[in-house]
């Protein structure tokens, strides 16, 4: 019953409060990572398209809104890693 109410929260775009649910720091460093790889839509939005397809890749989820702590985690190292990169190939 519990599991029913969270897949009809998140279908209702309503965030998840679960303990091992990403933290707002988490989000909010994602969101600012996906910016910095110029990963956003005509009105500087985060492209969701781009972000929620790295989620699957890495934390196994379809939607970033559902990232756990750890999934987050390496979401987060993955995206740093790009960037380093990208930061990288531009001093050289």
């Amino acid at each position: 019953r519990e599991e029913a109410a969270k897949v009809i929260d998140s279908l209702e775009g309503k965030p998840h409060t679960g303990k091992d649910h990403m933290t707002q720091k988490q989000r909010l460093y994602l969101l600012a990572l996906v910016k910095k790889l110029g990963w956003t839509d005509e009105s500087g939005k985060a492209d969701e398209k781009r972000l929620n397809g790295m989620c699957e890749k890495y934390a196994k989820v379809s939607r970033y809104e559902w990232l756990t702590r750890s999934g987050a985690s390496k979401l987060i190292e993955a995206l740093k890693n790009m960037v380093k990169k990208i930061e990288q190939a531009e001093k050289a």
